[in-house]
């Protein structure tokens, strides 16, 4: 590869590369050193500064071992891609969008091998016990956090993930305090917006508790520095092996990389195509008339239609295909949540109160976050002071599920949510509930401000849960 720097001597001196510390350097300065000069310290230092970051991202989604190979791929794609990497002084934020990528390939080609093997029993590590709260939302976490925008994402890296205070972050970035404190809020806002439409709540508890728990897993191994740079001089010099698993990662993730840039080509001049060939595909299809109002079709998606309108209460649901029926490849105007191991999303087909369709959520992943769950946005109407929410459940050995109505403003940010229903074992005590269609209902109140609701339909515990003819209408 052209851009690549895996390629002439550096790392000459592995002691003093070592002992240098980058103190009083940018991180474009330092990235600078090591395009330009190949200058080993500075690659070091760029490990020891980020190297705590990376590794809790890794951390939150393997195991030790395969921990330790993730964050050196990490950086050795830091080394493959430093000359394109652009801008330089926010290697950290794109060093956080690697690792996260490197972690979930290292994890899905664990579970495939693991598979094969027929290995179904292994018992978790303690710093990634099931029944950690933390554990079990750093990930869903990270993968919204990755989502955000770039420059709201490299402030909460910076601040949020490596403990730098808002004074160092604005030095590193080369911008005002007050920028980064403006969008250090706005991050954190949209954050919390993506989190509560998958049924987390990011209040200021939840943040520092998070944020300790990161600080904890953030504590590298000892030889960890030096074994990464070890690799970066072995790949370098093209002198020798830095394992199999290392570069199966390190090569799957640039992989990834070149075919998202060249998905990116492939739409723009898609769209510069359409600009430039607009006349001739607009203007005859402008001239083609649409078939009359009266003339009826008949075909399957039209009976489709047809029968679910039919079960919707006379115009007073606001939801739209509350019954399931329509959609192509997924329920039309309903969205699943975070693609979370342990957990089948089901738009079953063949399973209905009283059509044919209905929505599933399969949860075998013992413990309850992240939450899994269909839901749909509908805008606030109407002056009426509450809402009622009623669904047709059927559960199988459920140990607990949830209807629940999130309340947003006019941004779409949460305000706050209730529970409209539980469905499922209350007491530890307990056993999971099992039962044939059964109508859950409630009433909850519309806090002021809502101009958006989200009606959710979750599981938190192990079990099967169907949901069918969901309503939700205003009420006095």
């Amino acid at each position: 590869m052209a851009n690549d720097l895996a390629s002439g001597e550096f790392f000459t001196d592995l002691r003093g590369v070592l002992l240098c510390s980058g103190q009083g350097m940018t991180d474009g300065q330092l990235l600078g050193a090591f395009v330009e000069r190949r200058d080993g310290a500075a690659f070091a230092a760029l490990v020891r500064r980020h190297g705590p970051m990376v590794w809790a991202v890794c951390r939150r989604l393997l195991p030790h071992h395969d921990a330790e190979d993730a964050f050196q791929a990490a950086f050795l794609i830091l080394v493959r891609k430093a000359t394109s990497l652009e801008p330089r002084e926010k290697v950290g934020n794109w060093l956080y969008g690697v690792a996260h990528h490197t972690a979930l390939l290292a994890r899905r080609t664990t579970t495939r091998r693991n598979r094969r093997e027929k290995q179904t029993t292994e018992l978790p590590e303690p710093a990634l016990r099931e029944k950690d709260l933390w554990s079990d939302l750093q990930p869903l976490v990270d993968e919204e956090l990755s989502r955000l925008p770039e420059k709201y994402r490299t402030v909460l890296v910076l601040c949020d993930l490596e403990g730098n205070t808002r004074t160092e972050a604005a030095r590193r970035l080369g911008v005002p305090d007050g920028s980064v404190a403006s969008r250090l809020a706005r991050a954190r806002a949209s954050l919390a917006k993506r989190l509560a439409r998958r049924g987390v709540t990011l209040s200021g508890g939840l943040l520092a508790g998070l944020q300790a728990q990161g600080r904890a897993l953030a504590v590298m191994p000892p030889s960890i520095v030096s074994a990464t740079v070890s690799a970066a001089r072995v790949l370098a010099a093209g002198t020798g092996s830095v394992g199999a698993k290392i570069t199966e990662l390190t090569n799957g993730v640039l992989n990834t990389m070149l075919l998202n840039k060249l998905k990116s080509v492939i739409a723009v001049s898609l769209v510069v195509l359409a600009c430039i060939g607009g006349f001739v595909i607009v203007l005859p299809l402008a001239a083609e008339q649409p078939p009359p109002a009266s003339e009826k079709r008949d075909t399957k998606s039209d009976a489709i239609s047809v029968a679910a309108l039919a079960e919707l209460p006379a115009e007073k649901n606001i939801l739209r295909n509350g019954s399931f029926e329509e959609g192509d490849k997924n329920p039309a105007h309903w969205s699943q949540g975070a693609d979370l191991d342990g957990v089948q999303y089901v738009w079953d087909k063949k399973t209905g109160r009283k059509g044919k369709a209905s929505v599933c959520l399969h949860k075998t992943a013992k413990r309850y976050f992240p939450i899994a769950q269909w839901y749909q946005i509908v805008d606030r109407t109407g002056d009426l002071p509450a809402l009622r929410v009623a669904a047709q459940v059927k559960a199988e050995e459920v140990t607990k599920a949830i209807i629940d109505v999130i309340f947003l403003d006019e941004n779409g940010e949460a305000l706050s949510h209730k529970w409209v229903e539980y469905i499922g074992a209350k007491e530890a005590s307990d056993k999971p509930v099992s039962h044939d269609w059964k109508e859950y209902a409630g009433r909850v109140e519309i806090p002021a401000k809502t101009k958006k609701f989200q009606i959710c339909l979750q599981i938190y515990g192990p079990g099967k849960v169907w949901f069918d003819d969901v309503q939700a209408e205003y009420v006095k």
